[in-house]
């Protein structure tokens, strides 16, 4: 999640041949903040004698994995090797990540690198040369393997499908992350991970540590389709895991790939989709003609950066540089990144490469250019920030403060949070920070945009459903007015059937409005305090609305008895109490027994709102909806049926319907803090 690109040497290789959890807030911070992260616990640690590189920074900041062969900051690393580890910048710890099993498992025999941090800090994915963090790595390979901070666990990734599936037969490399932890993605030559791989090339695979399965990534479109016929490197996962960008040299993975260079894609794990992501704008434009690499996707899945050679992907790169560009893949838009500030900055002058893209148009990169930025007044690499919105560029390595002093040696592989608030970056210069050794890389945190105003609860307003009108006669009623009349009120019941059983399942973190739980809503045992990172809502799609057919066509007539009309009536009348009741149960407030255990993830809190600590408590019960029993009763014989007699009972089913296309729009619009008992939601419930 939100991980740095680690393809520096596969760009420049390509150069040379083309051209030559939530388990904290952040600590107190403010605009333009630098922190050291690279040290030993406590608020003035050691800085690492040894190079930290790689980082990833978890959504609100607070914690940043990376890469060290220091050996100064930990005791429990008593070994010669890189590791892992994560500084917490709420608490100042420093965390030892790539060890064994336990609290205090067995440090890694071999060297761990290239970490991936969750969205709340909670688990931190990445590759290993030891063969003692896991029973079940019983192999000679690099493997993959995810830590799980919080149980203490260390878990084999790298795997095929099963809880015992046997591991890799090949390398694998370059893991990425969900925002919750569940799902992995890699690279790998290993042929024995999942039967679709019917070749001897690098693939892509998902692995899903709940259901224990690993999928096939790089294959061409449908959920069988072929296994992509050349190599697959450096993927990046979605937040909630169903999408995965990849680059590939394969031409069987898209009818729109018409070139034998390297391009980059996006596959839907769940449609089997693959999208061809290297083009000009359009949802037909131009495929690059020349390679792109380092692709990275915003945590929502929306956006796809990539660093590329082509000069065909936008009108305005006007240079012979690798670009990073920016694919809006709703939009279907392709945008250059790399320039400078305004609509129609000057592209820069030298090549840039590891793009990371947030969810609101930021991308973070790095640049050799030194025309992007008026205050990177040196020939080093340097971390700059494209606001795609705003059309301004950012130098992010730099001193504290605002107008910090540009670093004076290079800075590569950012990671920003989703909100583009925090950017993490490794840098060798000397004046960011007092105190680091000369020759050493070290990670940074800068806060580039400082504290936002709390936001509104995004959600949508409910229109209250029309009444209809009337007419007086009498009226024939036909065997198929009657089967209408019927179909109307059974259908209402099976849609209040529908919400009933949605409620009675537990709610998802997908049924709650953006922003929408505050602290009112927090149960008992759960400390808060700001976080950066809020994750807007998808727009909800209302359910199709029951149509009315009318009283159309002709018939026989037919004799309603009094007790066929009361079955009618009680068919209708017992749409409107089902209504009702679950009215009044959302009205009520839901209880945290209603949300499904850790459906609700930092994204569904009040805007800043992060868990500090969540101490276990007794889950409430869920609501329930009592139901009126169906009384019978009704004599046999004939009945007079007037209009308005037969619009009545139409009316009223009718209005069992409105009111449950209401519900459903409710539950579809998202659950509003107002919606949740003040402090009913429990520790449990949050993800």
């Amino acid at each position: 999640m939100s991980r740095p690109r680690r393809r520096r040497s596969i760009a420049v290789a390509a150069l040379a041949a083309i051209g030559a959890g939530a388990l904290a807030a952040p600590g107190l911070a403010a605009k333009d903040d630098l922190d050291l992260i690279s040290r030993a616990t406590g608020p003035a640690g050691a800085p690492v004698d040894g190079n930290a590189i790689v980082p990833s920074i978890s959504a609100n900041g607070a914690r940043v994995a990376f890469d060290t062969d220091a050996d100064n900051i930990s005791a429990e690393d008593n070994n010669a090797v890189r590791n892992i580890f994560v500084r917490d910048a709420s608490t100042n710890e420093t965390i030892f990540v790539s060890r064994a099993t336990g609290a205090a498992g067995a440090a890694g025999d071999g060297s761990s690198r290239n970490p991936a941090i969750s969205a709340d800090g909670r688990y931190v994915v990445f590759q290993s040369d030891a063969d003692n963090l896991s029973p079940d790595d019983n192999n000679a390979f690099t493997n993959v393997f995810v830590r799980d901070l919080v149980a203490g666990t260390t878990t084999l990734v790298s795997r095929a499908s099963g809880p015992g599936g046997a591991g890799a037969n090949d390398n694998a490399t370059e893991p990425d992350i969900s925002s919750d932890g569940r799902y992995v993605v890699f690279q790998s030559g290993a042929d024995n991970l999942s039967p679709d791989d019917n070749n001897a090339v690098s693939n892509i695979f998902v692995r899903d540590l709940v259901n224990d399965t690993t999928t096939l990534v790089s294959r061409a479109p449908g959920l069988a389709g072929a296994a992509a016929d050349d190599n697959s490197f450096n993927p990046a996962i979605s937040g909630d895991g169903n999408r995965v960008a990849f680059q590939s040299s394969a031409n069987n993975l898209s009818a729109e790939d018409n070139d034998a260079v390297v391009n980059v894609y996006v596959r839907d794990i769940d449609s089997g989709a693959v999208v061809f992501v290297s083009r000009a704008t359009g949802a037909a434009g131009a495929p690059g003609d020349a390679s792109s690499f380092d692709p990275d996707i915003s945590p929502s899945g929306r956006y796809v950066a990539f660093s590329s050679s082509a000069d065909n992907l936008s009108a305005e790169d006007n240079n012979a540089f690798f670009n990073i560009f920016l694919r809006d893949l709703d939009a279907a838009t392709t945008e250059l990144v790399t320039r400078a500030n305004g609509p129609g900055g000057a592209g820069a002058d030298g090549n840039s490469f590891n793009p990371v893209a947030a969810d609101n148009g930021r991308v973070a990169f790095d640049s050799d250019a030194d025309n992007l930025s008026p205050d990177d007044n040196n020939a080093f690499r340097s971390v700059l920030v494209r606001d795609s919105v705003n059309d301004t560029t950012e130098l992010i390595s730099r001193g504290p403060g605002a107008a910090g002093v540009a670093a004076d040696q290079g800075s590569f592989l950012p990671s920003t949070t989703p909100d583009g608030r925090y950017v993490a970056f490794q840098s060798l210069a000397t004046n960011l920070l007092p105190g680091t050794v000369p020759g050493i890389r070290n990670i940074y945190r800068r806060d580039v945009l400082g504290d936002a105003p709390l936001a509104t609860p995004v959600c949508k307003t409910v229109p209250l459903a029309p009444t209809g009108g009337g007419g007086g006669g009498n009226i024939t009623l036909s065997s198929r007015q009657l089967l209408i009349n019927q179909r109307i009120g059974q259908a209402a019941i099976r849609r209040l059937n529908a919400v009933e059983a949605r409620l009675n399942g537990g709610l998802q973190a997908r049924d709650l409005c953006g922003y929408a739980i505050g602290p009112a809503q927090l149960g008992p045992g759960i400390v808060t305090g700001q976080a950066a990172a809020s994750l807007a809502p998808a727009a909800p799609a209302d359910p199709a609305p029951i149509v009315d057919p009318g009283r159309r066509g002709s018939g026989d007539t037919v004799t309603l008895s009094v007790r066929q009309l009361l079955i009618n009536q009680r068919i209708y009348q017992a749409a409107l109490r089902r209504a009702r009741g679950i009215e009044a149960r959302l009205d009520a407030g839901l209880t945290g027994g209603d949300v499904r255990n850790g459906a609700v993830t930092q994204g569904k809190l009040f805007d800043r709102l992060q868990i500090l600590a969540a101490v276990p408590a007794p889950e409430p019960a869920p609501s329930t909806t009592e139901i009126p029993p169906r009384r019978g009763g009704g004599d046999p014989g004939a009945v007079t049926l007037s209009a308005a007699q037969l619009r009545i009972n139409q009316r009223i089913a009718q209005a069992g319907v409105r009111e449950a296309n209401a519900l459903i729009r409710r539950l579809e619009t998202g659950i509003s803090g107002d919606d949740l008992r003040p402090g009913t939601l429990t520790a449990a419930d949050l993800g």
